[in-house]
């Protein structure tokens, strides 16, 4: 029904992930899961995100990156992702030109 702890933006478990990205990465809505997607290093420092997606039929993915937490930009990577394999996404803007640098994962219904 979308609405109280069955919506997708809530959060029954407590563990910062709401249903629609449990739903999309596979966990449980109802037990914490132990972490969210990690962000790595490639070795000449560039910022990777890795994830594995359970579900992309109906959900849009897209990562964001910005270089203060406030103001994001947004690569669709929908197309080229295949459930239940693991997806990396790498930012190739250089760490020494741009030394804050943040990456998200972001889901939603199409």
């Amino acid at each position: 029904a979308n609405s109280g702890n069955a919506a997708d933006t809530a959060d029954a478990d407590g563990d910062g992930l709401p249903n629609l990205v449990e739903y999309a990465l596979g966990s449980s809505p109802t037990s914490p899961s132990p972490s969210l997607p990690p962000v790595g290093q490639t070795p000449e420092g560039f910022l990777e995100l890795t994830f594995t997606p359970q579900v992309v039929s109906g959900l849009s993915y897209f990562v964001e990156v910005g270089n203060d937490m406030a103001l994001w930009s947004q690569t669709e990577i929908t197309s080229s992702l295949i459930v239940g394999q693991p997806h990396t996404y790498t930012d190739h803007i250089s760490p020494a030109s741009q030394p804050n640098r943040f990456l998200r994962l972001k889901i939603s219904t199409q």
